[in-house]
């Protein structure tokens, strides 16, 4: 059961899911992702550039993003920011991520969660259960998510999970940003922004058209603050005054 995807499973060419994102709540029994519910891989089998915002509950293998990970399956540059609820095998990412001996190794890299996570046993604020020749590498959640942590992720303070520094292996140029969205302070992902944010000509991320905007634009057209794409209205590849004057019409609704 997954908010995109039931089960990815590979199928000799490796099953993907890429740039997609759920906001819905999921429920369900065994294998319950915010995304993706199980992946099965034997060749490479993968989750990359998703998120989830909804709700996740389950009995076991619960995860933010992916409920269950086996066996060559690779889950890269993903978050969640929903809570999730279950009893066993419970993560703010993967509920589990699990490789069987000498077989290609299952990873979850580059991704974090700050959603709340409750689960009685095998329980993590990234990955629920890490097991065999599987690996969690440059992961990270937010250290009031869950009682307990887990050893494969780094725990982190809300101020932390606001500066790009804490997380390590983190590509902030090509990946991942945190600068496109004033309502959002945490990182997101430059090919599939956070709901709200890429609305455009709406630089506060609220998901509003208003003077606040106008004049957000304004500051940039004059070099007052950085540049921020979502002012660009006209497509031109700049932000300037004739953006700035559009979008105060859009505030005003002429």
């Amino acid at each position: 059961v997954g908010g995109v995807v039931g089960a990815n499973v590979e199928d000799g060419w490796g099953g993907a899911v890429v740039n997609c994102y759920n906001s819905g709540s999921v429920t369900g029994e065994s294998r319950v992702g915010g995304v993706v519910g199980a992946m099965f891989g034997c060749d490479y089998a993968y989750a990359e550039n998703c998120y989830n915002t909804g709700s996740v509950s389950g009995e076991e293998y619960v995860g933010g993003v992916v409920g269950a990970s086996n066996i060559a399956c690779f889950i890269n540059n993903c978050y969640n920011t929903g809570n999730v609820n279950g009893n066993r095998y419970v993560g703010g990412v993967a509920g589990r991520n699990f490789c069987l001996e000498n077989s290609v190794t299952s990873t979850v890299s580059n991704c974090y969660n700050t959603g709340s996570i409750i689960g009685c046993e095998y329980v993590g604020g990234a990955v629920g259960d890490n097991d065999n020749n599987s690996e969690v590498t440059n992961c990270y959640y937010l250290d009031t998510c869950c009682e307990s942590g887990d050893e494969y992720a780094v725990a982190l303070t809300d101020e932390q999970m606001q500066a790009e520094a804490s997380f390590v292996g983190f590509d902030f140029e090509t990946v991942w940003t945190m600068e496109a969205n004033q309502a959002y302070p945490y990182p997101e992902l430059i090919s599939n922004p956070h709901i709200g944010s890429a609305v455009p000509g709406d630089l506060d991320g609220d998901g509003e058209i208003t003077t606040i905007d106008a004049n957000m634009v304004l500051r940039i057209a004059l070099y007052l603050e950085d540049y921020n794409s979502n002012g660009d209205v006209d497509n031109d590849g700049t932000v300037t005054l004739a953006d700035a004057n559009t979008i105060l019409r859009w505030a005003l609704g002429f």
